[in-house]
């Protein structure tokens, strides 16, 4: 094992040491090592940039979606959870993504105009019960600010998602990249739709395992096609 390949291992075990602190109720875990995954992946990434990677500014994009996250990630977890600034901060990160997945992009090919049109149609099917539960909680404030935090959300699946369909990204990352995409995705669909739509069986245990696998799979993503 090379010393940078030590960085993710740390993180996966952070990931999964506050999973655990989730699933038994221990706080103090969680919050210690949810915010410790991503500074642990934030170190992997600047070790990796250190290395002369070829795909410099996607992976500075990257690095400053991780700094979003991890500032949403403290927000959320402070006893009095902030979850309108919270989602500006990871809304602020999906943007980041969108723009690192997507900074050579020339024009749009038919199939990546497909992926924007099944992407907005899945969209299109879960806002409608979102909206409906919003105003249900007694939170109607927040049906903008809600789906406008969707829209950069499925444009973050679109462009990592999409990365598989383009020559510039090798096929050492894409893979990676539209799998993170996809896991960060399911994550907060699960995260809305069981605060304001109806209780998922697991959901905090399942959300947090989705959103580390997501930003595992982004950042060694990036860092594998800049290596390439």
């Amino acid at each position: 094992m090379t010393w940078v390949s030590v960085w993710p291992a740390f993180a996966a075990l952070s990931a999964v040491a506050d999973w655990i602190g989730v699933s038994t109720c221990r706080p103090r875990v969680e919050y210690v090592a949810k915010p410790l995954t991503i500074l642990l992946l934030i170190a992997w990434l600047l070790i990796g940039l250190g290395m002369d990677s070829a795909l410099v500014l996607p992976t500075l994009l990257v690095l400053v979606a991780l700094l979003f996250s991890l500032a949403g990630d403290i927000l959320l977890m402070l006893p009095a959870a902030r979850f309108v600034p919270g989602l500006v901060l990871f809304l602020m990160a999906h943007m980041s993504y969108v723009l690192a997945f997507t900074w050579d992009m020339p024009r749009l090919a038919p199939a990546e105009r497909l992926l924007g049109a099944a992407i907005a149609f899945v969209l299109a099917c879960l806002l409608p019960p979102v909206r409906a539960g919003l105003r249900r909680s007694g939170r109607p404030e927040l049906v903008g600010p809600v789906a406008a935090y969707a829209l950069i959300l499925g444009a973050m699946l679109w462009a990592s998602a999409g990365t598989l369909l383009r020559p510039s990204w090798l096929a050492a990352g894409a893979p990676w990249i539209a799998l993170g995409g996809l896991a960060f995705f399911a994550s907060d669909v699960s995260l809305v739709w069981d605060r304001f739509v109806a209780p998922l069986p697991g959901r905090r245990v399942t959300t947090h395992a989705l959103y580390h696998l997501a930003q595992l799979a982004l950042t060694g993503g990036v860092l594998s096609a800049g290596s390439s």
